[in-house]
């Protein structure tokens, strides 16, 4: 499938998929409120906090690409065990991986920017970072490091954007690289399980599916994330705009968390699809075509030669006895 084709076929089936995870998220984020007011003990806050984060994210996430490959057509009903076993591996397989990978690359790619691009590109922003980094060392009193970088990319530094580009497009490629496999992982939550391993599809698709988080995910979300303070300083507040505005943000927030998901089971699908005619064609019987030819050429001689009442001189057929002759 090529990228234009994945990312139109995502887009177009992310409704349906946000339609069957909108009652998933209602009952999750009615049990985490049911929770918290239930207790203010604080540790067992910091357990239901920690459960939720870890163990219920999971199980969300499992869920939600459940809702896609059920928009698919590419599994059946899930089991209670399948959808524990899935959230386990979720959790401690995609997701440890995932965290690592980004802690990794994440240092690496701040440590060349901290050191060598923003000094290259901005000494004004490289200084203020510095100021920063020797003041959080002193334990003296210094502003958020957040607040340090949106100052920075408010103030147009082109390195302090970069950076923001690459951290995104690393989040978009780790998310990609497992995503085949975690929709796998999802598909085998049901009673008859695929029993697909833990790196089937592992890397497949994964072009694809960055172009669709970067395009219509992170470009989105930038734009939304700077609309409404623009929006609240050109118009005039009301409950009818300030409703309309959260409706939008909230639509899209639930489109930009299930749009990724598509892609995943788009990628799974694709790779479960080569994986079936492979397995087909390696089943097919190998055809000795100048066999078949030679058949097919005797067949046709055979049948001419009924039809127009002689018969072909074939050098190998046995003679026919001489009758005897009268004694």
């Amino acid at each position: 499938m090529s990228i234009p084709a994945f990312m139109l076929r995502a887009f177009w089936i992310t409704p349906q998929v946000m339609l069957r995870f909108l009652p998933v998220l209602v009952c999750y984020i009615l049990i985490s409120v049911g929770l918290f007011f239930a207790t203010d003990n604080p540790w067992v806050i910091g357990l239901i906090l920690f459960l939720l984060g870890t163990f219920g994210y999971a199980f969300v996430v499992v869920q939600g690409l459940r809702a896609a490959l059920q928009a698919l057509k590419l599994t059946a009903a899930p089991t209670a065990s399948g959808l524990m076993t899935a959230t386990a591996r979720m959790l401690f397989v995609y997701f440890l991986l995932q965290l690592l990978l980004l802690l990794l690359f994440g240092s690496i790619i701040g440590a060349v920017f901290y050191f060598i691009v923003i000094p290259a590109m901005d000494p004004a922003a490289a200084e203020v970072l510095r100021a920063l980094v020797e003041a959080r060392s002193a334990g003296a009193g210094a502003p958020p490091a957040s607040f340090v970088l949106n100052q920075l990319q408010a103030e147009g530094s082109t390195a302090i954007m970069l950076l923001n580009l690459a951290f995104t497009l690393l989040l978009g490629v780790v998310m990609a690289v497992f995503g085949a496999p975690m929709a796998a992982i999802a598909a085998n939550a049901v009673q008859y399980s695929p029993n697909h391993d833990l790196i089937y599809g592992l890397g497949r698709y994964v072009p694809h599916q960055v172009l669709l988080y970067l395009l219509l995910v992170a470009l989105p979300s930038a734009f939304f994330g700077h609309l409404p303070a623009k929006m609240m300083l050109t118009m005039e507040p009301s409950w009818t705009s300030m409703g309309a505005l959260a409706a939008i943000v909230l639509v899209y927030s639930l489109f930009a968390v299930c749009l990724p998901w598509s892609g995943m089971a788009l990628a799974y699908g694709e790779v479960r699809e080569k994986i079936r005619r492979q397995r087909q064609a390696e089943k097919m019987p190998e055809i000795d075509y100048e066999a078949a030819r030679a058949d097919l050429r005797s067949l046709r001689q055979t049948r001419t030669a009924d039809r127009s009442g002689t018969t072909l001189y074939d050098p190998l057929s046995p003679r026919p006895e001489p009758p005897p002759a009268d004694g």
